[in-house]
């Protein structure tokens, strides 16, 4: 199914994104100005891109919420297509481990499981093989589907969880020093478990700002914005 690819973006739509990139720096403090920056506009697609829109280089577009690439389906993992890939993985790890549950109920009574000689031999027969490849590969699935449920309850994409440090969004201004920023991780998008996985089975924008990011507003906790330099007093 499409993953939720964007329309590409109508010839000389590009000078405009610029601009309105750059209008936008123009009014914001130098603090906000990394949250709005021209990371946001695609150099290959010149479409301003919404907080978790990212351009795919396997479809050659722009997907809606990217959560990943999966080469083993050979499609991108988007908004429209993010269940039934869940869905999926959960149908694997069924139909695996009940494909073994029924080889040991028709090859259990050939030998004792313990005998372990007659267990290497069996290995080399076509229904012992067979075993030995689910048994091998039906791991792969869970650990995926345990990380995608994980990422749904804490409303991240796989993208934003294992590389959090390319989303500027993703951490707050704790404090300015000498040395440089220091920032925190904060997801300005979770708005609780129950919530996060409502938004995502509903098929739900999950993009929505909870937290108002580098700003002193948050409705789910109290940001920790460095507050605005003050002009020297003079006498």
């Amino acid at each position: 199914t499409d993953p939720g690819r964007l329309p590409p973006t109508p010839p000389g739509s590009a000078d405009i994104q610029i601009e309105k990139v750059l209008e936008e720096l123009r009014k914001l403090r130098p603090f906000d100005a990394s949250l709005h920056s021209a990371s946001r506009l695609c150099p290959t697609t010149w479409r301003r891109r919404g907080w978790r829109e990212r351009y795919c280089r396997e479809a050659s577009a722009v997907v809606e919420d990217l959560d990943h690439f999966c080469s083993f389906v050979g499609v991108p993992i988007g908004r429209w297509n993010h269940r039934q890939f869940l869905l999926l993985l959960g149908a694997d790890i069924i139909a695996q481990v009940s494909e073994l549950y029924l080889i040991f109920l028709v090859e259990q009574h050939k030998f004792h499981l313990l005998q372990l000689r007659l267990v290497g031999r069996w290995v080399f027969t076509a229904t012992g093989f067979t075993a030995a490849m689910h048994l091998g590969t039906v791991w792969l699935p869970f650990v995926s589907i345990v990380e995608q449920l994980t990422n749904v309850a804490r409303n991240l994409t796989a993208y934003e969880s294992n590389r959090p440090e390319c989303y500027d969004h993703l951490w707050v201004w704790k404090s300015i020093t000498e040395h440089g920023t220091e920032k925190v991780f904060r997801n300005p998008f979770d708005q609780g478990v129950l919530q996060n996985c409502l938004s995502f089975w509903a098929n739900r924008p999950r993009d929505t700002l909870v937290c108002v990011v580098n700003t002193n507003v948050c409705h789910s906790q109290q940001c920790e914005v460095p507050p605005k330099a003050s002009a020297p007093h003079k006498s």
